[in-house]
């Protein structure tokens, strides 16, 4: 029954109708229907956590769900299945109304007819507030990205193409679409008199970042830049928050910072392996990288390694410490810093979906 399913999800149920990746939501259907099978249902929540963002919208979403009915998965609001009710045996069990009226319940069909009844139609004051829902996510993101170097510096590559004419506006900005009362040379000169602007306070926060990671100045002023900077990101996000990115332009900054991101944490990883061997943790071993009499003093303390032993495991500890070091000054941001910004990232990314999820379960209402 799963593979009838998968292999007709494409075709049959309209799903690939726009530039979509048909095998990846297949795979997902699979599983979908497999957990569905196991636990005897599924809830919105569970469908929406496992389908991609850009699979949301209810041009798919809807196909999506009847696909998974017809399997004979059914779909809850919540994940706690509900009590079955036991007639009393002098008493002939009444067919309720609503089964009368929507068909029997083992009908899928029917089951998502009568579930997406129970769904409010939204009013226009519905509609803002999920509107309003879905920007907050949007901006607690950006207000992450600013956080990083990196982030800023596409922003402006991509104002670089679109000067350049490499690429149009509408593809970087969706406020292009949007302001159909406004002539695109207004909003162009708008926007790269906003773009001088970031460029202006990145050049400062750039020059700022190089003394801290430098090493050029002493704590009390690596403290203040700090602050500066922190300052000069509330004023970036302050001129960047009316401008609404492409999902494109946002999903490739985030690509790059998940990539660093990523990184870090192998090479954590790689430290704390070699720091288990002597029986130490990471932030033991990491006092005692400058001075080699330091390390040996501390792995004659908690373990019997030879010599030759403690020689390499020391030059390979020192060697991903300095990798480390090298990489911060880079992208002059740290690893502690880099993840608080991945953490402010998904927050508001779940922000965004809780939100869509409400406005995509209003659609199929409409549909239905």
């Amino acid at each position: 029954m799963v593979k009838k399913i998968i292999k007709n999800s494409g075709a049959a149920y309209g799903i690939g109708k726009k530039k979509i990746d048909e095998k990846k939501l297949n795979t997902i259907l699979k599983k979908l229907i497999r957990k569905g099978e196991k636990q005897k249902f599924l809830t919105y929540e569970e469908i929406n956590d496992a389908i991609p963002e850009e699979m949301i919208y209810s041009e798919h979403m809807d196909e999506i769900v009847i696909a998974i009915l017809k399997s004979g998965v059914e779909i809850k609001e919540d994940d706690k299945p509900k009590k079955k009710k036991i007639p009393a045996k002098t008493v002939a069990p009444k067919v309720p109304l609503n089964t009368q009226e929507y068909g029997s319940i083992t009908d899928p069909v029917k089951m998502y007819l009568r579930e997406m009844g129970l769904v409010t139609l939204l009013s226009r004051e519905g509609e803002v507030e999920i509107a309003k829902k879905i920007e907050m996510g949007d901006q607690k993101v950006l207000k992450a990205f600013l956080e990083t170097s990196a982030a800023v510096e596409h922003i402006l590559a991509f104002a670089r193409d679109i000067k350049n004419g490499e690429l149009k506006p509408k593809y970087v900005l969706k406020n292009f679409e949007d302001d159909v009362n406004i002539d695109e040379d207004t909003q162009m000169k708008k926007f790269f008199d906003m773009i001088e602007k970031i460029d202006g306070i990145h050049e400062k926060n750039t020059e700022y970042r190089g003394k801290i990671f430098g090493n050029s100045v002493d704590s009390l002023e690596k403290k203040r830049l700090k602050k500066i900077i922190a300052h000069q990101n509330i004023e970036l996000f302050d001129i960047l928050k009316g401008w609404r990115f492409a999902g494109s332009v946002t999903n490739k900054i985030e690509k790059k910072i998940k990539k660093d991101f990523d990184w870090f944490n192998a090479m954590d990883i790689r430290f704390g392996k070699c720091a288990s061997l002597v029986d130490c943790s990471a932030l033991e071993i990491h006092g005692t990288l400058c001075a080699k009499s330091d390390f040996e003093e501390l792995v004659k303390k908690k373990c019997d390694l030879p010599q030759q032993k403690t020689d390499e495991l020391f030059e390979e500890l020192k060697q991903i410490n300095d990798q480390v070091t090298e990489k911060e000054f880079l992208l002059k941001v740290d690893q502690k810093n880099l993840r608080g910004v991945m953490s402010m990232v998904r927050k508001g990314r779940l922000v965004s979906k809780r939100a869509k999820l409400e406005l995509t379960k209003a659609n199929l209402r409409l549909v239905v």
